[in-house]
């Protein structure tokens, strides 16, 4: 295990000097960018989740060299485009019964389940590869708060399970997104879709009644843009 600290020397600019180097980085590397990276988020967590968070990383890129199962492939850009970005949602996260939908490599859904270790985060992906791997991963960490699912998001709709929070990134349009996600919500629950650009056009194609709030993100070591859209059921104003 990695004592907090062990980022104290280790990077000159909080995140961007490694996580933006082409050159392998050790696991000692890796502990001092994530730990800088989630002390610009303002998140605090303790050894154990950064360490869990680190072991996934470097399952995925085991796993990568045969299932290519994300196009980020290095352990620096997982850091950066997978972890920290996953990790920018975190204050936006208020429920403890999660399911992340089309989950793929476990991002953000595992790092909501190691950051907040009180909930249940459900990993859905109808990808038996995928899930294999999720499964694989999570027994490696002894997650005991995240469970796996291979099914597809309408045949879980059908079932009587339903969840405080959807978290959903990069699997289509805003409205696709309400069209798979509010049928597996509770009354008062919602939807967390991460995006790049500001969706201006995905708004305003939306055609599912929605109450829809977006929020700037800002990820260390990643320039670009991220922004959060939070997806809510239509509010009906009862009449006097």
């Amino acid at each position: 295990m990695l004592p907090v600290d062990a980022t104290d020397d280790l990077v000159k600019d909080p995140v961007m000097d490694q996580a933006e180097s082409s050159e392998p980085i050790n696991r000692l590397q890796a502990y001092g960018i994530l730990r800088n990276g989630l002390k610009i988020l303002d998140i605090s967590i303790g050894d154990d989740a950064v360490n869990h968070s680190l072991d996934h990383a470097e399952t995925l890129v085991k796993w990568n060299r045969v299932h290519n199962l994300s196009a980020i492939r290095s352990m620096s850009n997982i850091l950066v485009k997978h972890l920290l970005d996953s990790f920018s949602i975190l204050k936006y996260v208020r429920a403890k019964d999660i399911i992340d939908i089309g989950s793929g490599a476990g991002f953000p859904g595992i790092p909501v389940a190691l950051a907040k270790p009180d909930s249940h985060v459900v990993l859905l992906d109808s990808s038996m590869k995928k899930a294999e791997f999720l499964r694989h991963s999570v027994a490696r960490m002894g997650l005991s708060n995240v469970t796996v699912i291979c099914e597809r998001v309408q045949v879980l709709a059908k079932g009587r399970k339903k969840f405080d929070t959807a978290l959903v990134r990069a699997l289509g349009s805003l409205n696709a997104i309400a069209e798979c996600g509010l049928p597996i919500l509770k009354s008062n629950g919602c939807i967390l879709a991460m995006k790049g650009k500001y969706p201006t056009q995905e708004l305003e194609k939306l055609r599912i009644p929605c109450d829809s709030s977006i929020h700037q993100l800002s990820v260390p070591g990643l320039n670009e843009e991220r922004h959060l859209v939070v997806l809510k059921r239509k509010s009906i104003k009862k009449s006097d």
